[in-house]
């Protein structure tokens, strides 16, 4: 009898952590996002849509170094928050005769970002529930 109430105990004690499991994992998803973001720019394609960027004038593949200092994730409570660094936010953004380069992902994720988002999350869950 004590072992099955051990075992409810342990239980109840995982479905509290289970409560705040956004925030916990958050820093994680944020990370794998963020990961998930830069393989794309370290592509040349738009996060957004998977498309290619335009090419340069002269041909050549456009923001070289993007996936290192293009995008920054962080987590904020239970947010993820991808942002712009600076320098590559007239890409991001921009109408005025140059072409648009996005950076970050735009409206719903594609299924490629979903999928860092949702493992991510998933590790935190068998982490709180033992591996189940």
């Amino acid at each position: 009898m004590a072992d099955a109430i051990d075992a409810i105990d342990s239980w109840i004690a995982k479905l509290k952590e289970v409560k705040g499991l956004a925030k916990k994992a958050a820093p994680k998803v944020a990370e794998a996002l963020t990961k998930s973001v830069q393989e794309d720019l370290a592509s040349g394609v738009d996060p957004a849509t998977g498309a290619a960027w335009q090419p340069t004038k002269d041909g050549k593949r456009p923001l070289k170094n993007a996936a290192t200092d293009a995008i920054q994730g962080s987590a904020v409570g239970s947010t993820i928050v991808l942002k712009v660094k600076e320098r590559r936010y007239y890409y991001h953004t921009t109408g005025k005769g140059v072409p648009q380069r996005g950076v970050l992902p735009r409206g719903n994720l594609r299924p490629k970002h979903a999928k860092a988002v949702t493992d991510a999350l998933e590790k935190e869950w068998k982490r709180i529930m033992g591996g189940k």
